[in-house]
């Protein structure tokens, strides 16, 4: 008989234990509790809810459901079996004393807690959001001399966690749409808002564009404003997978970190001056020509022409051209491409003067290795060193990727940081290749998800932007998506979102319930609710798993902007810093009016739902625990509170009142997670036709899509519910690459083709199960591989298809 390691570790403890059990049945009663051989154990494959790498844990439970044990899960390809010390203590967060298990109330005034029941709490919030709602609720603004449906509420917000599952958020945005709220915001804003910023303006989406594990395939690591030795140490297990093979790893800091202790090359710097350093590389490699020049030519927009009336700072003493000194502004007609029709007009080659590549050049000639030790304070020699190690990456057969955190990210000028590397990488050829591009590393495990899902002012889920008074029809807002890249199914994705909030009530005939939506006139971002709240314009605030008394940037600011609040409703795992403000030290809590309804969530281990890494990796995390008390799921406080509210609302004729009374929420009760899931992959309403071919069924009335490619190709696509465009397929029946088929993120599939590290049979990745974004630059404009070792997809004449890992 062949045993496995872990299955000997079994025979082994029990055998032990036998030899141990007059023992045991001495022991005191306390200590029995966590003496495992003398209950029933339970054992739940799940994932870590700490930081963004996502990796399996496997967890043991006694016969009540709590949790006695947790250790890695060997079959995760992300950690294969290896924990870091959080990740072990996670029984910590289901057995802590201090976890709520009652409805706690705090009144006006008061000094103390009150318990109180369910029934009691989720009825006299209803009634508090509708008081606000109704109260504060603006149909119609005057904007230019015309009126314009706006149809929102600046009485309530909500601040929402990051640690959440997806679909926890999903319905947390569908909540706050339907009540016309617009300050919605949440934990990503105030820790990776900047990588958004960076990212989406510079390659078309705002994520992290590899893997965790694909940083095996790099020829060189730079971590530049992070420190994952010690935040993301299952990286680390790539990082060195990669030196195994000759990578070589660069950590550009200002402290000698743990990451640092490591490298083959530590780099110093003064804080703040990453900019410099990074164009000091951009510098570097445009005067050495390492660029990778067809990569550079095609795939980037190099060659694109700008207007030649532009002018940069090497000619204007610091400044742009267009800049208005007495407004301090800046006008940027002058910025634009030259056109020709709906496109740019591009030059023939690198060296014209007006092209992107020859700006680019002319603007960073200044960045020299002189410069960068003058700014930065690392020494000349140390910079130079990185130079010729990190660019010397922009060849076919080599790839370098960036790490990053919150080092680049908490800048004033964060988004620019990221910008930089984006510019650097894209002239070296390390975007789209395995072992390349730019990594952001999250700090809680669905920071990518929670933001896929919107919980932000400024959009919809997918990443469809969020409705604005200058958009006040759905012709208008229909203007808005790009007709020259994935954006022009835009339109689409949209009234498919619409179909599965409003479901009939939205149609062709209403513009998809358009107006059913809030318009926004401004900034409502995280720093904005403080401000609203603290001028008394908020009057209510939901608290979904977040904690903004000490994770925002003004914590004194915003617990005192608390106590202008009515009322503030906390869901969390235990009594926060911004549900008791009130008890602050230097706080008289007789003087605070402001409500507190404290309501006990259940945490991560104790519901179901999916959770996304950082690299897009959709798993699926099924309940392995149960949770404290009368703690319960985000989802059915959601689903109760909107229940009630519904009913409150019934009879209503007043047309603000139909996005509630039509909203559809459907999930059950108890809410059924898979449901929500369900709507957020997607479903056909009827049957879905191939807009090329129309006898060809793309998917049958009442089943999930299995991609995004269906609305996008379907001749009838008005007819899908889908709540997240990205996420189509996401529950979708797939092959777990054994013949085995099971919803997409459920799947624990082993093989890896390529070897590569892409496992794309573990999981799903949006979109489409790509765990490398922007993979059509792995391959040549021809469509054959760069090189064979970075072989990713490419062109197959004889299937007339992209075949690849």
């Amino acid at each position: 008989m062949e045993l496995s390691r872990r299955d000997f570790l079994k025979i082994s403890a029990i055998t032990a234990g036998s030899l141990l059990l007059p023992v045991g049945e001495a022991l005191a009663k306390e200590d029995q509790k966590y003496f495992p051989l003398h209950k029933p154990l339970g054992e739940g494959k799940t994932v870590c809810p700490y930081c963004s790498c996502g990796c399996g844990v496997l967890v043991a439970t006694d016969k009540d459901g709590h949790i006695i044990n947790s250790e890695g899960d060997p079959e995760n390809p992300i950690n294969r079996g290896a924990l870091d010390p959080k990740s072990i203590s996670v029984r910590q967060l289901s057995t802590s004393p201090k976890r709520l298990g009652k409805v706690l109330y705090r009144a006006p005034n008061s000094d103390k807690w009150e318990e109180k029941s369910w029934e009691w709490a989720i009825a006299e919030i209803s009634k508090r959001i509708k008081k606000v709602r109704d109260e504060t609720f603006v149909k119609t603004i005057n904007k230019d001399g015309k009126d314009i449906m706006v149809n929102r509420t600046e009485g309530l917000a909500w601040l929402g966690g990051a640690a959440n599952n997806s679909e926890d958020c999903y319905l947390a945005t569908k909540f706050c749409r339907s009540l016309g709220m617009v300050f919605v915001e949440h934990q990503a804003r105030v820790c990776h808002s900047s990588t958004v910023a960076g990212l989406g303006p510079s390659f078309g989406r705002g994520a992290m564009t590899n893997d965790w594990i694909d940083i095996k395939n790099a020829d060189v690591i730079m971590i530049i404003g992070g420190n994952p030795a010690e935040n993301h140490p299952a990286t680390f297990t790539w990082i060195n997978k990669a030196r195994e093979h000759g990578a070589k790893l660069i950590v550009v800091d200002p402290r000698f970190t743990r990451s640092a202790a490591t490298a083959e090359i530590y780099a110093p710097i003064r804080p703040g001056t990453d900019i410099a350093f990074v164009g000091g590389l951009i510098n570097y490699t445009i005067q050495n020509k390492l660029y990778q020049e067809e990569y550079v030519k095609y795939y980037t927009n190099a060659l694109t022409l700008v207007n030649p009336e532009y002018k940069g700072p090497a000619e204007l003493d610091g400044y742009f051209s267009g800049y208005d000194a007495e407004k301090r502004t800046y006008n940027n007609k002058t910025w634009q491409y030259q056109m020709a029709g709906n496109f740019p007009k591009r030059a023939t080659n690198l060296d014209d003067p007006h092209c992107v590549f020859a700006i680019l050049k002319k603007h960073y000639s200044r960045y020299t290795p002189e410069m960068v030790e003058k700014v930065c304070g690392t020494p000349k020699e140390k910079f130079l060193d990185v130079a010729r190690t990190f660019c010397a990456t922009g060849k076919p057969d080599k790839s370098a990727t960036i790490l990053y955190a919150m080092g680049t990210t908490q800048h004033t000028v964060g988004s620019q940081y990221i910008r930089s590397y984006a510019m650097l990488q894209l002239l070296l050829g390390n975007i789209g290749v395995p072992g390349g591009g730019i990594n952001a590393a999250r700090g809680e495990s669905n920071v990518q998800g929670s933001t896929d899902m919107a919980v932000l002012f400024h959009l919809l889920p997918g990443y469809l932007g969020a409705p604005k008074d200058t958009e006040p029809d759905l012709e208008t807002y229909n203007k808005k998506f790009d007709k020259t890249c994935f954006w022009v199914h835009g339109p689409k994705f949209f009234n498919c979102l619409m179909k599965a909030w409003f479901g009939d009530a939205a149609n062709p005939g209403n513009q998809f319930a358009y107006n059913y939506l809030p318009k926004a006139s401004g900034n409502y971002s995280f720093i904005s609710i403080f401000e609203a709240m603290y001028a008394k314009k908020i009057r209510g605030l939901i608290c979904m798993g977040m904690n903004p008394a000490v994770s925002g940037p003004n914590g004194r600011f915003e617990r005192k902007a608390m106590e202008n609040l009515d009322w503030l409703v906390a869901m969390d795992l235990f009594e926060t810093e911004t549900a008791s403000f009130w008890k602050a030290p230097g706080v008289n809590s007789k003087d605070i009016k402001t409500e507190v309804f404290l309501l006990p969530a259940a945490d991560a281990m104790e519901k179901a739902g999916s959770i996304v890494t950082s690299g897009r990796r959709i798993q699926w995390r099924p309940k392995v625990a149960q949770a404290p008390g009368e703690s319960k799921e985000d989802i059915w406080i959601l689903t109760q509170l909107m229940k009630t509210l519904k009913e409150l609302y019934k009879g209503s004729s007043d047309p603000k009142d139909r996005p509630i009374l039509d909203l559809i929420w459907d999930y059950g009760d108890p809410p059924n997670v898979e449901l929500v899931a369900r709507e957020i992959n997607g479903y056909a309403l009827e049957d879905i036709f191939d807009k090329k071919d129309e006898k060809k069924i793309l998917a049958e009335k009442g089943k999930i899509i299995s991609s995004f490619g269906v609305i996008a190709n379907a001749k009838n696509p008005d007819k899908i519910a889908c709540g997240t465009w990205i996420y189509g397929g996401y529950m979708a029946p797939m092959d777990d690459g054994t013949g085995v088929v099971m919803p997409a993120c459920k799947r624990r599939g082993q093989k890896d083709p390529g070897n590569l590290g892409m496992f794309p049979f573990w999981g799903f990745a949006w979109p489409a199960n790509r765990h490398i974004l922007y993979n059509r630059a792995s391959a040549k404009p021809d469509g054959t591989p760069w090189a064979e070792n970075k072989k990713l997809i490419w062109w197959d004449a004889t299937q007339k298809k992209w075949v690849g890992f």
